[in-house]
């Protein structure tokens, strides 16, 4: 099932790459531009706070603190998905920044930056995360019946990575009760590999 996460307000332009989220979810990683004019009577004061819901799912949020400020969106996929399409856009709608936080505090994949002129660059937060990354741990997550199970449970997840110690970490919540912290290393990727 493939996932393109463009709403009729943003413009797309060439696609420079994409990140990848298990299971089977491809965030385009585009320079694109907002359409600021769609969301100008949606000001209440001088603060943008603007939701709806995609015909897909995706819940929508878009904020700005100040008229003249920058613009933020809020992706959020429908379930299964854990993950936030997070992008921001210079007052006059071009892009400032895009990326995927797993599931809204740590940075995955690949992020587009651009400044002020629309000069972009692109940077891989998967450097250094050679062993195994976050799609695996998702997998693994899966794997343990946490992620990716329509049981009725409402599961929360807060993830972190250590590079130091290449060791990822994940407290697991269910119906707001922590019920596990899972600390992951090389290793306990191995044997996850084994199981499945």
């Amino acid at each position: 099932m493939a996932f393109m996460l463009l709403t009729s307000h943003v413009a797309k332009s060439q696609t420079t790459d994409y990140t990848e989220i298990y299971p089977d979810f491809k965030v385009p990683i585009i320079n694109e531009t907002l359409n600021v004019s769609t969301y100008a009577s949606k000001y209440k004061g001088s603060i943008l706070d603007y939701s709806y819901t995609e015909s897909n799912g995706t819940k929508v949020e878009v904020k700005s603190y100040k008229k003249g400020s920058n613009i933020e969106v809020f992706e959020r996929p429908p379930f299964p998905a854990i993950h936030l399409v997070y992008k921001e856009f210079y007052p006059n709608g071009k892009l400032k920044q895009k990326g995927v936080f797993l599931p809204t505090q740590l940075k995955v994949g690949k992020w587009i930056e651009c400044d002020e002129r629309g000069n972009c660059t692109v940077t891989d937060h998967e450097i250094g995360r050679s062993q195994y990354g976050y799609n695996e741990i998702l997998g693994y997550l899966e794997f343990l019946k946490y992620y990716n199970t329509s049981d009725g449970n409402d599961w929360q997840f807060f993830f972190w990575y250590t590079p130091s110690e290449s060791k990822w970490g994940v407290r697991v919540n269910k119906m707001d009760i922590n019920i596990k912290c899972i600390l992951l290393t090389a290793l306990s990727n191995m044997i996850y590999k084994r199981l499945t």
